[in-house]
């Protein structure tokens, strides 16, 4: 049976998967995810078990670390 890594060890495999342009198309999908769900309306289909106002803001806060690490707002 494979054993199952956390999240942060998956996403930090994938990030030192094939270098640098690997850490671009992660970095701009989750900012590209973020800025459309900062400014979407709530989806039919959002899961119940989550609140999406606590979504939007976690998207507001990656916009927001993004745009301040890369200066890019």
């Amino acid at each position: 049976m494979k054993t199952r890594t956390t999240n942060v060890e998956f996403i930090t495999d994938l990030m030192e998967y094939n270098g640098p342009l690997m850490q671009a198309f992660i970095l701009h999908a989750i900012q590209r995810t973020a800025e459309l769900t900062a400014t979407a309306e709530k989806p039919e289909n959002f899961p119940e078990l989550l609140h999406w106002e606590a979504w939007q803001e976690c998207a507001k806060i990656a916009v927001q670390k993004i745009e301040e690490r890369y200066e890019t707002s």
